[in-house]
């Protein structure tokens, strides 16, 4: 998959950079959604070649959440153009000095794919990062918790989980000798917190960092230059997503050269998009969850692919649909933490069941509508991850081996094995 980052045509540079220079028409729309969904503190950012905007009556502190993702990118990006790592540096190379359970679980895996989330490994079982007594991140007792399965070969396919940042920032203390919370502090990107507190800081998840508009905005535009001076090759998702297109060193790709990460709490959320080509960047945040999506979508939706471009897959006609082939996804598809069980039901139609160990919710299995462009559509009332499935082949065989839920593979198993 392509996805151009480094330039766009004169048009949409138009568009977009009328749009971010109008506070009038940014402000009318950010209010007008605020109070129509009645969301809480939407505040915004736009910056387009040196110019800023931020609008909001308190913009205050943004969580960080899963955008902390994209600050231990910066942190990796620099580490590579210093000489300190490479990129296709293994992490049994990296972590040899610890020998047993990390060489082995981590073999064959590279830097590079830690952050484009391919490096295969199901640490589904694993709730949080273990620190040691220095704060640093003990990699031998998160191997510990690392599947001897992996979901697939290393840098076969892409499969989003927090363990890739865990890991390459476990590398960056590796390597430089100080803890990942020091690393943000020396780049000023610890926000107000004391030493003390900063061992709450998370690399993929942000923990309690949190930081101003202007920071974010000061990140974004470090990052924009990073991209426009050492532009990386994409890597396209296994199956379809409804915004996303492909990964790039940890930032998602939405199309049309605009890359970014979301963060969703359960009181808060934020968007941040980056627009190298442009020279551009957008940052929303809501004190709710999910708010963030909701007020881009009004402010910036013209002008960003995920909303403007979005077109959901239609349900197929019974007359297009090709039952026999339905029993090549039949099968057993798991990571440690539980299964997804595909079978045909009496009629013929192909049925859904996921289970998770520990999860008192037990749902019955659901029929899986076929949809355009290969997908499945979960009827209602089943599990909120399986909305949709895919099912993606491994090599030139048209056998289901993976199951795709926008987010995450499974890998298919024989009905005798165990996950």
């Amino acid at each position: 998959m392509t996805v151009d980052a480094a330039t766009t045509d004169d048009g949409r540079l138009a568009r977009v950079a009328t749009l971010l220079r109008d506070r009038d028409t940014l402000r009318t729309r950010l209010d007008a959604v605020t109070e129509r969904k009645g969301l809480a503190r939407a505040r915004m950012a736009a910056w387009i070649d040196d110019e800023q905007v931020v609008i909001g009556d308190e913009p205050g502190e943004v969580v960080a959440g899963c955008l902390a993702k994209m600050l231990t990118g910066m942190l990796v990006e620099e580490a590579v153009a210093a000489g300190r790592i490479a990129w296709t540096d293994t992490l049994q190379h990296v972590f040899a000095g610890l020998g047993g359970r990390p060489v082995e679980r981590l073999s064959g895996i590279t830097v590079g794919q830690l952050l484009d989330h391919t490096h295969g490994l199901d640490v589904s079982r694993l709730t949080g990062v273990p620190l040691d007594d220095a704060g640093c991140i003990d990699v031998t007792a998160l191997c510990e918790s690392v599947s001897s399965r992996p979901l697939h070969a290393s840098g076969r396919m892409y499969s989003y989980g927090h363990v890739g940042a865990w890991l390459a920032a476990a590398v960056l203390e590796r390597v430089r000798g100080v803890s990942y919370e020091t690393m943000l502090a020396e780049r000023g990107f610890a926000g107000e917190s004391s030493p003390a507190e900063r061992h709450a800081i998370c690399p993929a998840t942000g923990g309690q960092l949190s930081l101003g508009m202007e920071r974010w905005l000061a990140f974004a535009q470090k990052a924009i230059r990073r991209h426009r001076e050492a532009p990386s090759s994409p890597i396209g998702l296994p199956g379809w997503h409804p915004s996303e297109r492909a990964v790039s060193r940890g930032w998602k790709c939405y199309g049309d050269g605009w890359m970014g990460h979301n963060a969703n709490l359960t009181t808060s959320s934020a968007v941040l998009r980056i627009h190298p080509g442009m020279n551009a960047a957008v940052l929303v945040a809501t004190d709710d969850a999910n708010g963030a999506a909701v007020a881009a979508s009004a402010v910036f939706g013209e002008i960003l692919p995920e909303f403007y471009a979005m077109r959901p897959p239609r349900l197929m006609k019974a007359t297009d649909v090709d039952a026999a082939s339905m029993v090549r996804h039949v099968g057993r598809y798991v990571q440690a933490q539980g299964e997804v069980e595909v079978i045909l039901d009496e009629q013929g139609a192909l049925c859904m069941r996921p289970m998770f160990a520990g999860d008192a919710n037990v749902f019955p299995p659901r029929r899986l509508r076929p949809a355009e462009q290969g997908l499945f559509l979960s009827e209602a009332g089943g599990n909120a991850q399986f909305l949709f499935v895919q099912f993606v082949p491994d090599g030139s065989s048209n056998d289901s081996a993976f199951l795709w839920n926008g987010k995450q593979v499974w890998r298919r198993v024989s009905v005798h094995d165990a996950p």
